[in-house]
């Protein structure tokens, strides 16, 4: 992705691109995970569609 091409933000879809991201990680994730800590920083997108499964 070329962050600094306007194509690349005429057709961005953050909501597309959390689903993609929460894929990858669930992926990465062991089964029997139950927590999960978000330490990091931003808007809590990704931390928000996973609180549903994880406390």
């Amino acid at each position: 992705m070329n962050y600094m091409a306007e194509a690349t933000w005429e057709n961005y879809d953050p909501e597309k691109q959390a689903d993609l991201r929460i894929a990858k990680l669930l992926a990465l994730l062991p089964s029997d995970v139950q927590t999960i800590l978000d330490a990091g920083c931003g808007n809590g997108i990704i931390t928000n569609k996973l609180i549903a499964k994880y406390q």
